[in-house]
């Protein structure tokens, strides 16, 4: 579609100047939260780099249903509906959905001469986010307006590292135009932005009966010399070991004892349910991370301030130094953490599960359904 086809009459604003409007469709969220921190800057740029001889408006609509369909078309189809009914003259679907085609990862794709396009915010990474978002938009934007649906143009706004441009003829009669990410780094991208939209740092107050457990625990078995002497027999090698299977044991136990894990289900593959586990075990595992380092924290503290330098050197038959110490903490921060994994499921399962994609997805067709 040309510029000139976009010339028809519209709303003017106080400055004379015709009015365009885009709707951001965002699903509930991650990509709600990103829609509402760009709808200030998006006019502007819109301006600056598309065409400065109209008023941009941009509206964010949060719709659970760009959050739940699994399929581009159905996203696209559900993004023109909307259009229609808003009256906007672009329409926009951000969504925290995961597509793959031919074995690459989708970043975004045009609607075919809709004026509506599908971009997925997961696949722009953990850094600049809102930025890329942005950029991406205005490659979409760019599309739209000026019709510059070719596999040849070159990209104005991300640079051909971050996305590849690539025309899909579905349809005889409409060309969209598809935005995908490198076969490797597309797939890196991908997971930590779904991880990074989980928020994984909301899990932290929610692991506090963890925590409190494990230092419970941890904090009595200092009180035994055994601890002392283990702890300083053990090398850096079986160390380090403990502390993974403790981790891992944690990890676990939350995952099963929340029903986190992602089973077989209707309208969700195997590659987007694979992604959906895969993200909640390195969510799930940051927060186990997280709640460890405090766990050795305060039990280091505890081991200074409960072990007498003078009782520990009797024990051990040497002289003693801060690493010493340190490895005390360490072997009772992993065994703490195993028993701590007795606590974990006591958490509030509400707030570790909305910390999950597959469960996200699962209450958005509950409130699709209701």
């Amino acid at each position: 579609m040309t510029s000139e086809q976009h010339d028809t009459p519209s709303p003017t604003s106080q400055d004379e100047r015709p009015v365009r409007l885009v709707g951001l469709l965002a699903s509930p969220g991650h990509c709600e939260r990103v829609a509402n921190d760009i709808v200030d800057v998006l006019p502007r740029r819109l301006e600056r780099d598309l065409d400065s001889s109209f008023d941009w408006k941009v509206e964010v609509v949060p719709d659970p249903l760009t959050g739940s369909n699994v399929a581009m078309s159905d996203m696209i189809r559900e993004t023109v509906e909307r259009k229609r009914s808003s009256e906007w003259d672009y329409a926009i679907a951000l969504t925290d959905v995961p597509f793959r085609r031919e074995k690459r990862i989708v970043m975004g794709q045009t609607g075919g001469g809709l004026d509506v396009a599908v971009l997925s915010v997961p696949p722009l990474g953990v850094f600049r986010v809102r930025h890329r978002v942005v950029n991406m938009i205005l490659e979409l934007m760019d599309d739209l307006y000026r019709g510059t649906i070719s596999g040849g143009t070159p990209n104005r706004f991300v640079s051909g590292t971050e996305a590849k441009r690539r025309v899909s003829s579905e349809n005889e009669e409409d060309e969209d135009l598809r935005y995908t990410a490198p076969p490797i780094r597309g797939h890196v991208m991908l997971l930590s932005g779904m991880v990074y939209a989980n928020r994984p740092w909301t899990l932290f107050p929610s692991f506090k009966t963890t925590v409190a457990t494990a230092f419970a625990t941890g904090g009595y078995g200092l009180i035994f010399t055994t601890l002392w002497e283990i702890g300083n027999a053990y090398g850096y090698g079986r160390l380090t070991t403990l502390m993974l299977a403790a981790m891992t044991i944690l990890s676990t136990w939350i995952i099963t004892s929340h029903g986190l894990w992602e089973s077989r289900r209707e309208g969700v593959g195997n590659y987007v349910r694979s992604l959906y586990n895969a993200t909640t075990v390195l969510t799930i595992a940051a927060g186990v991370v997280f709640s460890y380092v405090m766990i050795f924290v305060l039990l280091m503290l505890a081991a200074v301030i409960y072990i007498p330098t003078s009782m520990l050197e009797s024990t051990l038959g040497y002289a003693v130094k801060p690493v010493n110490y340190i490895k005390i903490a360490w072997v009772a921060s992993s065994v703490a953490t195993i028993a701590g994994a007795i606590g974990a499921g006591l958490e509030d399962s509400e707030e570790v599960r909305n910390a999950t994609f597959g469960w996200r997805q699962s209450n958005r067709w509950k409130q699709i359904e209701e």
